[in-house]
């Protein structure tokens, strides 16, 4: 019934993930495994080329660095499918994808839908549950890579773009702007897993934001929020300061950042405040 496809960089961690489900998927499955202990593949690759080779209907895209706490999840993944609307569900994501280049987590916190441990260096820091309508399913944007699942056919449809991201950032949200499209994607709270790691915001992070938003620009923003108009202006100020901010640490081009600096005071270029950051970024 689930094809799993994990992108493999240490045969312990696989195996430690493969028992894991074994003991608690619940329903028929396989495991592809695509071996990138070397380094040969980005992940939209190597999830690309284990999805070629999968059988079942629903795929199941994950890291090998987590651990289900929901026994028989693999039913509840099942079911949720039988809803046709439904083209992708993760444990995390938001409802919103503002112009301005930002994690998905940073799109505001009501925006926010997840349910996630994360336990680093065996030491549970915190169980992350963003739920502020109460729901089993939350209708949202985009899902964090960490754990998702769609149907074979819209895979197909819209494989993972490997041109565009050949690395191991934001094949996630760029694959669930797709399909985001024509299908619902969604957060389910009926299912707990539990995350060994985290994220990181490096260089490679900020190379491939520039390309999703270039990629995207004339779609974005994606999804509905409650935020005002004026409220969304403060909050894109915001993204686009800290965003010039990560550009600079990785010393990208100057153009790259008079880019940004000008859609900066675009937003409300007669206010003060937009001309005080400008006049300071530039002088960094």
């Amino acid at each position: 019934m689930i094809s799993i496809v994990i992108c493999s960089r240490d045969p312990q961690t696989l195996s430690d993930v493969s028992q894991d489900v074994e003991a608690t998927i619940g329903v028929p499955y396989e495991i592809i495994a695509i071996d990138n202990s070397q380094g040969k593949y980005g992940i939209c690759a190597a999830y690309n080329a284990g999805a070629e080779q999968s059988k079942y209907d629903i795929l199941c895209f994950m890291h090998e660095d987590i651990k289900f706490l929901t026994p028989n999840w693999g039913t509840i993944v099942v079911r949720t499918f039988q809803d046709k609307s439904i083209g992708a569900i993760g444990v995390a994501g938001s409802t919103y994808v503002p112009v301005a280049p930002c994690p998905w987590w940073e799109t505001g916190e009501s925006n926010n839908r997840t349910y996630i441990s994360h336990t680093v260096e065996d030491t549970i820091q915190e169980k992350f549950y963003k739920n502020p309508n109460n729901e089993s399913l939350s209708d949202v944007v985009v899902l964090d890579g960490v754990w998702i699942c769609t149907r074979r056919r819209i895979w197909q449809q819209s494989p993972f773009d490997e041109k565009t991201f050949p690395e191991f950032h934001f094949y996630d949200v760029d694959f669930c702007s797709e399909v985001y499209k024509n299908h619902r994607v969604c957060v389910t709270f009926d299912i707990l897993i539990e995350h060994f790691s985290h994220g990181t915001l490096n260089s490679s992070w900020v190379k491939n934001a520039l390309k999703y938003y270039k990629k995207r620009s004339k779609e974005l923003p994606l999804g509905k929020t409650t935020y005002s108009e004026e409220e969304m202006k403060l909050i894109n100020e915001a993204l686009y300061i800290k965003f010039i901010y990560r550009l600079k640490e990785v010393s990208v081009k100057r153009k790259v950042i008079a880019k940004y600096v000008y859609n900066l005071f675009l937003l409300q270029p007669f206010k003060k405040d937009s001309l005080y950051h400008v006049k300071q970024l530039l002088k960094r």
